[in-house]
Order: C-alpha cells, then structure tokens, then sequence
C-alpha cells in the first residue's frame, strides 16, 4: 500500500503564510516606486473629471515640464471692428500654445488645433506657438470648429534644462460649444504626456506596466477578502 503523509491542518501552514506574506509585501514596494517599463513618457492623469478651461471654468491649465517652458490652454477674449464700418465684434476664445514667457510650447494646427483620434500619429504639417482651440463672437456666433469627446492634440516644447532640445507629446481632450452669452467653447483636459528623449509619440501612447508592477497589482486586488478566501478554501485535513 502506497504511504501517504497526512498533516493536520487548522489553518494555513507556516510556509504558505510566508509566501503569502512576502507576495503583498512586494506588491507593496512595487506599487510605490516608479515603473521603469518606457518611463520615457511622462504621463499626468486629470481625474475622472478632468480639467476643463473656458469662461464658465478655469482660466487656464500650464503643464508641468521641466524647465521654463510655460505650454498649455488659457481662454481669451478679443475686440475686433468691421471694416468699413464701425460695428464692434467681441470674441470668446480658447488657446493652446505659449502661456507666455520661458522657452517655448506649441501644438499642431493651421487656423485652429487639430484633434485626433487614439492612436494616431504626431506628426503634422503645422506647428503654432497659439492657435486657436475654438471661438465664437457674439454677433453670428462663428466658431472655429464644433464639440468634439476624448480626441488628442499633439503638442511640443523646448526644454530649458536640456539645452532647449524639442520635446513631443499629446493631451487628451474634449471639447463643449456653447453661444458667447452662454460662455462660449469649454476644452475639458483629461490627460497629458509627453516622450522625455526626443521621440514623438503616437496619440494616447502611455508607459506600460513591468511584469512586476503587472503581479503587484493582482496582489493588491486579492487583498484582505482574498486572504480570506484563501484560507476558508483550504479544507481542513486531520491525521488518521
């Protein structure tokens, strides 16, 4: 007959506690320290309600980049007159580019900030130091585009602590129309990255987790309900 050892089980053994012990003690430390997986992306998340600018919201949003460079979105307003005529048209804008003094910042765009979807390319024909996101004025209420939800801008500045060498990145965005006596346009930011070497990259493109960080987190989700599953599974053996 064959021998089988039977231990007497109350609860989990020593040696499973350990393991156990050591893997949330890691996911711990793994969690709290940066990830090194592509950390050439510097990525900065605005909430689940992100960050909105416009005349019923903030000012305006400066992104933290290293150096002086002083890039982002401000809302606007502006005077023009017809000509010939004397009619005065007041606008309501939004822009994204150069906040104004350090090194420079701009996004792509022509006569106005070109959204684009998840995944695309940096790369555009045009780079403004201010263009425009969108308008409206409070004569016919023109605008320079319509809403748009969690499209991307590409956007570029000089950093001062490298020489002003060009750095790459986008910024996901939605974008609320609204007439000049309601406000006019809102840009609501939700995110911002930007490539720390000089690369451009593609729309939404984020740093990816290490294999580590990736068991870090499973471990952090079994938790404390885990642990107890865990143990009421393991089912109790007696010697015989």
């Amino acid at each position: 007959m064959q021998d089988f050892k039977v231990e007497k089980f109350n609860g989990p053994n020593s040696r499973e506690t350990a393991k156990l012990t050591s893997l949330l003690a890691l996911a711990a430390g793994a969690v709290a320290c940066p990830q090194p997986g592509h950390a050439d992306i510097i990525y900065t998340s605005l909430g689940p309600s992100g960050y909105a600018v416009g005349f019923t919201a903030n000012e305006s949003l400066q992104f933290v980049v290293p150096g002086d460079a002083n890039v982002g979105f401000k809302r606007v307003s502006s005077v023009s007159y017809t000509s010939p005529g004397s009619l005065t048209i007041n606008i309501r804008l939004v822009l994204a580019g150069d906040l104004g003094g350090g090194a420079g910042g701009g996004f792509n765009g022509t006569s106005v900030a070109a959204p684009k979807p998840f995944g695309a390319a940096w790369d555009n024909p045009a780079l403004l130091y201010n263009v425009p996101v969108a308008w409206v004025n409070d004569v016919n209420g023109s605008s320079g585009t319509s809403d748009f939800d969690h499209q991307y801008y590409a956007w570029m500045f000089n950093d001062s602590t490298q020489g002003g060498a060009a750095r790459y990145g986008w910024a996901e965005v939605s974008l609320a129309m609204a007439g000049y006596n309601a406000g006019g346009p809102t840009l609501t930011v939700w995110a911002y990255a930007y490539d720390n070497t000089g690369l451009k990259p593609t729309m939404g493109a984020i740093p990816e987790p290490t294999s580590t960080a990736l068991l870090a987190l499973g471990a952090m989700a079994l938790g404390a309900r885990g642990v107890r599953k865990w143990r009421q599974d393991r089912k109790p053996l007696r010697s015989v």
